[in-house]
């Protein structure tokens, strides 16, 4: 796997994820702070808000994006790896943590059972595309 093919596939979804929490998201979150403190952009999630589907797609889709980042730099990072029921274990627990750690910590964090269930199918995509449909 090539250097170029690593970023196209961690920092794309990322900065895609961003654009959505930053100009479609419900204005609560601390990005929206920094970001319209210093640069007055405006955010549309007022014309959006009432579209319920739209609203669960801005609300997932970062998620899964992030989440595929970060499976994507996993399966990179694992790559010498050759047990690969013991990558898939170590990147569906790493990925799943993220979401886990927010239900632990629900004064700092949102949980969202959406998120989770959400995450751990984009990893197991990405573990079923890249490793198990790679092999056969």
């Amino acid at each position: 796997m090539s250097f170029k093919r690593l970023i196209f596939h961690t920092a794309l979804p990322l900065f895609i994820g961003f654009f959505i929490y930053t100009f479609l998201h419900k204005p609560n979150l601390l990005i929206h702070y920094y970001t319209f403190k210093f640069i007055p952009l405006h955010n549309y999630f007022e014309s959006i808000k009432n579209n319920k589907l739209v609203v669960f797609i801005i609300n997932h889709l970062p998620d899964i994006l992030w989440t595929y980042s970060l499976g994507f730099f996993l399966l990179y990072f694992l790559s010498n790896l050759k047990n690969k029921f013991l990558k898939a274990a170590i990147i569906l627990f790493i990925g799943s943590c993220t979401e886990i750690v927010q239900l632990l910590f629900p004064l700092s964090f949102t949980f969202d059972w959406w998120d989770l269930f959400f995450t751990v199918i984009t990893l197991l995509f990405l573990i079923y595309k890249y490793e198990i449909k790679k092999a056969l």
